[in-house]
């Protein structure tokens, strides 16, 4: 191994200027390290060989082992390429953090400025060069253009590119730059030079003509992914665009999910173009499409809860919600936060008779909104359990009580959007506490929740308004209780005159106003036989 090179020949190890992250990790006893090993150069490679091994930090575990193994070759600076990597490295580590991003791009500019500095001289240069994978010149160039691009530097990017000439690199500066006609320009230019398929899909996309898609995909004799990919993209933007302007224009779907179709057959490890595709078949209605793309889409990328959402829907199109409801409880074991998942599951669950899927949906539906008011769910989830009607799976419901007289009393606690909800609550504690007291407490309580400002205006609060005195009076009926009877007269009588005078039209209320007259006669003469 040739002799190590003179440190101050060496690439400078930029510090780090941030008032909260330290330069390095700083020990409370430094120096219980004093007097540690010196590391020999092909030592040195070897910790960068596990670096390089490592690769990507996908995590932040990835990342301190990485930092563990360039630690010690920094600190002991001895050859140019060991220390240009080890730097180079740590460069790419820091780029995905927020305070030490200014410090990777300066030390990555200063490793392609060093690169032409005199010293030190080749030999040294490319002594160990091999054993720790160093770049040429032109990739440490081309790396710090890509990082002057992620963070917008465009024009600073784009320099760097035409020196390379880097001719897609420019291009795509170029529209960022929003200077498509000079980007176009410059396509048509190296199409005449050195025409490829990806220059006519960069035509393509910059004059949004799927012709020249299909001048790439044949010069591929088939096989440029990207060609297809990208025209299946515009013709399914294109017929977004008409669909907002309530034109819906299935051919065009139809040609996007073919495009897509073909770029799959290729590569189907694309999770974007199953989507897509996937999309564009909903449109269209063609759900056995949906079905196949969106269970490739989660196969490739299980945590993606909008897939498994839309998956839900191509099978509830097929008439097979059980499959349904467990592509929802992947969505909601993915985005337990979304209220609207959630509502969906509760919705597909009490179709197939799921009611323990129910109860769990509705408890986080109150968790999520604070507020409850899906009076035909919640019946439904009442009735099973008053009747001891058996789930999907054969268990009768009843099994579930506890649990439902649990949600009942915590509904006190939460804002009810609906009265009716009240009136579910009330046929609980009658048909299955056998509680009518409290039931009859419930029902006065959805009754005065519908008695909205100037309820007695509108037809659908009218309506509801009479339901709930209705179901009052049939309470009190059955509780046989003076004072209950009292009450629910009282209430009727009210009910009913305001009604007859309030409502301009009141035809689509004669049968509710004849059930109330009806009513507060049985209330009467029970009141009369006590």
């Amino acid at each position: 191994v040739a002799a190590a090179a003179a440190a101050s020949h060496l690439p400078e190890n930029k510090t780090l200027d941030d008032d909260t992250v330290l330069d390095k990790m700083s020990l409370a006893e430094p120096d219980a390290l004093k007097g540690g090993a010196e590391l020999t150069v092909l030592q040195q490679c070897v910790l960068l060989a596990i670096c390089l091994e490592i690769g990507y930090a996908h995590n932040d575990l990835d990342h301190e082992e990485i930092q563990a193994h360039l630690s010690p070759v920094l600190e002991q600076p001895k050859d140019w390429a060991v220390q240009t990597v080890a730097l180079l490295l740590r460069s790419r580590q820091e780029a995905k953090n927020s305070r030490r991003l200014q410090r990777a791009l300066i030390q990555l500019q200063e490793l392609v400025d060093h690169v032409l500095a005199e010293q030190p001289p080749a030999a040294q240069r490319i002594a160990v060069y091999r054993c720790v994978s160093l770049p040429p010149y032109w990739a440490l160039q081309h790396e710090l253009a890509e990082r002057y691009a992620d963070l917008g530097l465009f024009r600073d990017s784009l320099a760097i590119y035409e020196r390379l000439e880097s001719w897609n690199d420019i291009i795509h500066c170029l529209q960022r730059l929003d200077q498509d006609a000079k980007a176009e320009r410059l396509v048509r230019e190296r199409l005449e030079i050195d025409p490829s398929p990806l220059l006519w899909c960069v035509l393509g996309d910059l004059t949004r003509n799927e012709e020249h898609f299909d001048t790439a995909w044949e010069l591929s004799n088939h096989r440029f992914t990207r060609a297809m990919r990208s025209k299946g993209k515009m013709l399914l933007n294109r017929a977004e665009r008409l669909r907002d302007q309530d034109q819906l224009d299935t051919a065009l779907y139809r040609a996007s999910v073919e495009c897509f179709d073909r770029c799959l057959a290729l590569n189907g490890m694309q999770p974007d173009v199953w989507f897509n595709m996937g999309a564009a078949a909903l449109r269209m209605e063609d759900y056995d499409t949906v079905v196949r793309a969106f269970r490739r889409k989660v196969e490739l990328e299980p945590d993606d809860f909008e897939s498994w959402n839309n998956l839900a829907n191509g099978y509830i199109k097929k008439k097979d919600k059980q499959k349904a409801l467990l592509s929802l409880r992947e969505a909601v074991k993915w985005e337990y936060e979304n209220w609207k998942v959630w509502d969906n599951y509760s919705m597909v669950a009490v179709d197939i008779g799921a009611f323990g899927d129910v109860m769990r949906a509705t408890e986080r539906l109150m968790d999520l909104r604070h507020k409850y008011g899906d009076h035909e769910v919640f019946g439904i989830l009442v009735r099973a359990v008053a009747e001891e009607i058996p789930d999907c799976e054969g268990v009768p419901a009843g099994r579930l009580r506890d649990s439902l007289h649990k949600l009942v009393q915590r509904m006190s606690h939460c804002q009810i959007t609906d009265p009716r909800v009240w009136l579910q609550c009330a046929r609980f504690f009658e048909d299955v506490e056998k509680d009518i007291a409290k039931a009859q407490e419930y029902r006065k309580k959805a009754l005065a929740d519908a008695k909205q400002d100037a309820w007695e205006k509108s037809v659908s609060q009218a309506e509801l308004v009479a339901q709930c005195s209705v179901e009052l009076a049939q309470g009190s009926l059955r509780a046989g209780s003076k004072k209950e009877l009292s009450v629910a007269r009282l209430t009727l009588k009210g009910v009913v005159k305001l009604l007859e005078g309030a409502v301009a039209d009141r035809r689509p209320l004669e049968q509710l106003l004849d059930q109330m007259r009806q009513q507060v006669e049985l209330v009467a003469a029970a009141l009369a036989a006590l």
